[in-house]
This record gives C-alpha cells, sequence and structure tokens, in this order.
C-alpha cells in the first residue's frame, strides 16, 4: 500500500492525492479512501508523488542485465522496464554480439546467446531488477549472416532470424544505419526487415544514417520505407548534430508530422542532454567524423588507459603532437572500444523536439564495468522532469510522465504498463518533486521508492537487491498468461 502521494497516473491527466493498493504484481485500487487491514507493508508518501514506473525505450542495457542483474544505475532512477537492442546494435547472435559489447563488460561475464529466443529465455529465467523488452538488432543479425552465409543469401537469412525473433517475442526491430554492416545493406534488405516486423504488428527503431547535414533525407529514407511496408516507425534519439545543421530539427519534425498526415504511424524519442555519446570509432567512419565536432570540446568519456577520462581531442592532439583527426585515429588503433562525448546539439533543437506530442525519452547511455559514461545514463528521466517541467515549464509534469510511461508503453506494446490503474502492473516509482534533481554521474536525488512488478526494488533511495524483472511485451505476457 502506497498512502497519501500525488498520484500522476501516466495518461497526461492532473494529479491527485490518493492510496495506491498493491496485490501481487497488480494494482487493485486507486482511491483517497482505501480501507486495506491486511496490507503487509504500507509506504507512506505524503509530500511525494506516485507515478508509473519510467520506461526506457531506448537502452543498450543488453549486457549489463546478466553482468549487473541488480541494475541499481537504472532502477534508482525510476526506471522499471528497458528497451534493448536499439541502434541495429544487440545480445544475439553471439558471436556478432561481441561488437555491440566492446568496451562495455568483460566476455567472460556474459552467456553466449545463440539467438534471441535464447535471450529471452536466458532473462525470463535470470531475471533483473528491471523488465526488459527486446527489439531484434539488424545490424548485429546482418554481421552474423554475413560470417556464415554466401553474398546472394544474406538477406533470406536477415529476414529469417528477424522472425524467428519477433515470434520469440521481440517487440520488434532495429536499423543502425549510421553504423556497419547495417549501413551497407541494400534499401531491398531494410525493406524486406520492416516487412518482417509490420506482419507482426511491431516496431521499427531506426538510428538514421545522417543525423547531421543528411538528416532530412535521412529522415525522408526512413519514411519511404514505412510508406512502403506500414512498419509503425520509432525514430531514435531525434536531433541535428554538429553546428553547422542546428535548426533542423525545426523541419524534421515537419517531415514527422506531414508523414503523420499520410496515414504513416510514427513516433520519436531523445534524451535531454545537447551533448552525444558514441564510440569514437563510429565517428571516425562517418563521413562528417570528427570534423563535424570541435576538438575541443569532443572529449573523452572511457578508454582503456583511465588517466584520458574527459581529456578532450585537442588536448590528446597536443599530447601526441599531431591535428586532432590523427590522434583520434591513433587512440582508437591502440584502444578500438574508445567512448567519446560530443558536444554535438543546441538546446533550442532539444526543446523543439521535447515540445513534439510524440517524443518519449530514451537514455541511450551506454553502461560499463567501469561507471564512466555519458550522464544521460542516470539523469535522462529526472532531468526532463525536473528541469524541463518543473523548473522551465517546456512541458507540465503530467505530460513529462505521459511521454515516459503510457505512450512508450502503447507504443512498445507493453499491455498493463505505463499507467496507474486498477489491474495495471505495479510498477510504480515514488519521487520528491520539489527534490527531484539529475547528477552528472549517479543516480538523481529525490527518488525516494520504486517498485516493478508489486515488489519493493529501491526503498528510501537505496537498491533493495530484488530482482523482481520479467520479459515483457503482448507475445511474452500472452503466453505466461495461458494456463
Amino acid at each position: 500500500m502506497l498512502r497519501g502521494g500525488l498520484v500522476y497516473d501516466g495518461t497526461g491527466a492532473p494529479p491527485v492525492c490518493s492510496d495506491v493498493a498493491i496485490a501481487g504484481d497488480r494494482v487493485v485500487a486507486v482511491d483517497t479512501s482505501i480501507d486495506v487491514p491486511s496490507a503487509s507493508v504500507t509506504i507512506e508518501c505524503q509530500g511525494l508523488c506516485i507515478t508509473p514506473g519510467f520506461i526506457d525505450v531506448h537502452s543498450h542495457d543488453d549486457f549489463a542485465i546478466a553482468a549487473d542483474p541488480q541494475m541499481a544505475f537504472k532502477v534508482a532512477s525510476g526506471v522499471t522496464t528497458v528497451v534493448v537492442g536499439n541502434c541495429g546494435e544487440g545480445p544475439a547472435p553471439y558471436p556478432a554480439s561481441l561488437a555491440a559489447l566492446s568496451g562495455q563488460y568483460s566476455e567472460d561475464s556474459i552467456p553466449r546467446w545463440r539467438s534471441y529466443r535464447d535471450y529471452l529465455r536466458w532473462v525470463g529465467d535470470n531475471p533483473p531488477a528491471v523488465n526488459v523488452a527486446a527489439l531484434a538488432a539488424h545490424g548485429t543479425i546482418r554481421a552474423d549472416a554475413l560470417q556464415r552465409q554466401a553474398p546472394i543469401r544474406v538477406g533470406r537469412e536477415v529476414r529469417s532470424q528477424i522472425e524467428q525473433a519477433v515470434a520469440a517475442g521481440a517487440c520488434g526491430a532495429s536499423l543502425g544505419l549510421y553504423y556497419e554492416p547495417g549501413r551497407s545493406a541494400p534499401r531491398t534488405e531494410l525493406v524486406e526487415v520492416a516487412s518482417a516486423v509490420a506482419e507482426s504488428s511491431g516496431v521499427l527503431a531506426v538510428h538514421l544514417r545522417d543525423e547531421g547535414s543528411g538528416l532530412l533525407e535521412s529522415l525522408e529514407e526512413a519514411i519511404g520505407i514505412a510508406e512502403e511496408t506500414g512498419v509503425r516507425l520509432q525514430i531514435s534519439h531525434h536531433k541535428a548534430a554538429g553546428r553547422s545543421n542546428h535548426g533542423l530539427v525545426a523541419r524534421s519534425l515537419r517531415l514527422l508530422a506531414a508523414a503523420r498526415e499520410q496515414g504513416v504511424e510514427v513516433a520519436c524519442d531523445q534524451y535531454p542532454y545537447t551533448t552525444s555519446s558514441t564510440h569514437l570509432c563510429d565517428v571516425l567512419s562517418h563521413p562528417e567524423g570528427v570534423g563535424g565536432f570541435a576538438p575541443e570540446s569532443t572529449r573523452i568519456c572511457f578508454t582503456s588507459d583511465l588517466s584520458l577520462a574527459n581529456v578532450s581531442l585537442a588536448e590528446l592532439a597536443a599530447r601526441y603532437g599531431v591535428d586532432p583527426w590523427s590522434a583520434a585515429e591513433q587512440l582508437v588503433a591502440a584502444a578500438p572500444e574508445t567512448i567519446v562525448i560530443l558536444d554535438s546539439m543546441a538546446e533550442r533543437d532539444v526543446l523543439a523536439v521535447l515540445r513534439d506530442d510524440y517524443t518519449m525519452i530514451g537514455s541511450d547511455g551506454l553502461p560499463n564495468q567501469h561507471q564512466a559514461s555519458h550522464p544521460r545514463l542516470w539523469g535522462s528521466f529526472a532531468r526532463v522532469i525536473s528541469r524541463y517541467a518543473r523548473d522551465q515549464a517546456v512541458l507540465s509534469v503530467a505530460e513529462a510522465i505521459r511521454r515516459m510511461t503510457s505512450l512508450p508503453a502503447a507504443t512498445f506494446d507493453l499491455p498493463g504498463r505505463g499507467t496507474v490503474a486498477p489491474g495495471s502492473a505495479a510498477d510504480l516509482a515514488v519521487f520528491s518533486l520539489a527534490d527531484l534533481e539529475d547528477r552528472e554521474c549517479d543516480v538523481p536525488a529525490g527518488i525516494h521508492h520504486v517498485l516493478v512488478n508489486g515488489r519493493i526494488a529501491v526503498c528510501d533511495g537505496i537498491p533493495t537487491g530484488e530482482r523482481p524483472g520479467a520479459v515483457v511485451g503482448s507475445r511474452q505476457e500472452a503466453t505466461a498468461a495461458r494456463p
């Protein structure tokens, strides 16, 4: 029983002061005067907000749930469900998945998942602290097919593996068109992937081919595939990267609105920061490369030489006695796992995307055993509520919560989640709106309690060690519900 909190139900409706009664893994009542004398645990919530647990629609927690199953960095941030398999990079099949693992965790800490069926079964048998929904990662599947198949059979093998993943419970698939090998896939193959996902009414999440000067053309490419196949489209981390491209999101948002008017079902997600983060090798391999960003503000987030943490490419270049591009190439040659943080977006663009009714929140953080990552890994959800809703009124608190609860639950087909209502899953976050604040590289301040499937995963701000998560999604939960 949660007693006396200010309940935001996740729909965008104004909050009401109420009690929330829980039985097992479900909410059974939301009322102002619930009398449940048999409640085994009562948590007093006066002065606190009660909301649905946050759904991180764009995570890279695929391996973290195995290497660090308590998931303190997420559950203590109010997140109760993560969507994995984004950007075309995912946990299966092995050994192609090792490319996505690079720089995160040691190989010996991760099982060898041959297929998404194996992965989802393993997660179900070894639950983490949070719920897990999975997208089938096209890039990883394509890398596997390229290793094992003759070129003429690659496309058929990719579609077959996508279909098997969706049949096993994946909620859709992702394309990483910025990265190899997804970038080199022919359009016919991308259409086949989208068609396979559309046939199951799943979601196709797309990391666009170019988020800089080619943003609009890349968005048109993704929309064109959705128009041709009827797939539900999710644009990953919508932004305009690179200083010369600031302002382009005004036009990309209009493209998305026009596509909806033509019947395309398309939404997007974002992380609420002006800095981005990725592997330095991927920056170098992209046509705009480091030249699209300022070397003095491009900082090393993680590399094998820990003394280089937070060093800029300009500083690295001075150490090496070469230009920043050459310094970056030398570092990648020595440490391919290097991750950088790029000062790439404009605040006005972040706000423009956030104001759009179809924008959800995704952390896009890269968890790793060194706890060295972009602040978005921990702070994305608290930052939206505290900085942009509470302090700046870019959107209301109720609307901010809708964008990270009921909207993603509907988009990714997670029935019974994302709302606080009788019969809904007891995934709940309890926090102080006044004290909520994202912090540089730590879980947010102000989050008091988190429940996952009715069990207390965070109590008084401290993770309990409970691991009540489950594999979620319509197919998985429908199967689990069968007698």
